[in-house]
């Protein structure tokens, strides 16, 4: 007989291409589900949040068809659940993105926009648009994380003008360097799960990271 594939559901509110994150999974011979239906949302075995774009954007789009209820309704049942890029950002409890607004905090912390460059540093551009290091920190290991077999500086693909700033340290298992800043680029907190890169257009390093995410 053959295995039971796991089974992850991605969540459709309007904010980016699905495609890549889909035959991501799909490569790992993964049962995916796209949908917007808040049962299908709130009930899944593993949850991914993904998206592009703007923040109050997001936020809108998700609270337009009640899905922000149904992510808050399913975090509380600790099954996985992983924001991507844009997707991370709305986990946290605000985001100063053109304005001030409220995210799903389900991670306490800010979404802060990158520092300018100034006259001595002016070699970088935001938003940050391509490879990048993942950095270890000094409190929180990889092995039993979602970086589990990660090495450090690990190269990932970027594309983001704002980053989290999550209110408890100890939820941050990788930092990368930009510009002026040093932000969180992987939190874990319990089954929740942001990353600021896209995996699924990170080679076989972020695919070897959805699998980690898989086996929670």
């Amino acid at each position: 007989m053959p295995s039971k594939k796991d089974k992850i559901t991605v969540i459709d509110y309007g904010m980016g291409n699905l495609f890549n994150v889909v035959r991501a999974f799909e490569a790992l011979e993964c049962d995916v589900s796209i949908t917007n239906n808040y049962n299908k949302i709130a009930n899944a075995d593993k949850l991914l949040l993904p998206g592009v774009g703007a923040f109050e954007d997001g936020m809108n789009d998700l609270k337009a068809s009640n899905l922000d209820n149904a992510i808050i309704e399913f975090s509380l049942c600790e099954r996985p659940l992983m924001g991507i890029c844009l997707g991370m950002q709305l986990l946290m409890s605000r985001s100063e993105e053109n304005g001030n607004h409220i995210g799903l905090n389900l991670i306490e912390g800010d979404v802060l926009r990158f520092k300018e460059p100034n006259e001595s540093s002016s070699n970088y551009k935001i938003p940050q648009i391509g490879w990048n290091k993942l950095l270890k920190t000094k409190s929180n290991p990889w092995a039993g994380s979602i970086l589990e077999g990660i090495d450090n500086n690990s190269y990932m693909y970027f594309l983001h003008s704002y980053y989290v700033h999550p209110k408890d340290a100890k939820v941050v298992l990788s930092g990368t360097d930009y510009g002026q800043n040093t932000f969180c680029s992987v939190l874990q907190k319990n089954q929740i799960i942001g990353c600021q890169f896209h995996p699924e257009r990170s080679g076989e390093i972020g695919l070897k990271i959805l699998k980690n995410f898989i086996k929670l």
